[in-house]
């Protein structure tokens, strides 16, 4: 979507949405509301405060980005959602703070099969890796399977998960160097 952010018959375009096998649109100050209550596979929107002298607003949503799958091989992130590209264009050089709202479901085909700890994070061209700097910590809308976050910049989103990695308590278990952690009392010596 590029868009031209004004207000016009529908109200002040905020961002897009997208449903697997469905397809997407655009959110407006209209239809914002609906956007929140309702199954979509990904979504962004912008804070109006944030779209003062935006002369174009451009969205991309990639529903299965297999492009974004490996292309972060030094962060143990794992891509686990469509990505979401957002771009504006301002009049003028003025320092504006963008807050970004994110709707990420989790795609079956990048599903983990490990305890996860999902993070809303944006791919950081200058170290080439996912970075949730300037971003919440994701929450799970569960009526809508759903997780929800917002940043405070804009660039390509995603939503990655890394394995969830518990302690190892060396007093009852037993940390092995692949990183498994196993209780004394069910190990044989």
């Amino acid at each position: 979507m590029v868009q031209e952010p004004y207000e016009g018959d529908y109200g002040i375009i905020l961002g897009a949405f997208y449903t697997h096998d469905v397809g997407g649109g655009i959110i407006d100050s209209s239809n914002e509301n609906n956007t929140y209550n309702t199954f979509l596979t990904a979504a962004a929107i912008i804070d109006n405060e944030s779209l003062i002298d935006v002369t174009f607003l451009n969205m991309f949503i990639i529903d299965t980005p297999t492009t974004y799958e490996n292309i972060d091989n030094s962060s143990n992130k794992t891509l686990a959602s469509s990505v979401i590209v957002v771009v504006v264009q301002r009049n003028s050089s003025m320092f504006i703070p963008m807050n970004i709202s994110l709707y990420f479901q989790v795609l079956n085909e990048y599903r983990p099969t490990v305890d996860a700890i999902y993070s809303c994070s944006y791919y950081d061209t200058n170290n080439s890796r996912w970075n949730s700097s300037g971003c919440t910590q994701p929450q799970l809308n569960v009526q809508f399977n759903r997780y929800e976050c917002s940043c405070n910049h804009l660039s390509t989103f995603a939503l990655v998960w890394s394995r969830n990695i518990m302690p190892c308590d060396t007093v009852t278990g037993i940390l092995f160097s692949n990183g498994t952690c196993i209780p004394k009392d069910v190990v044989q010596v």
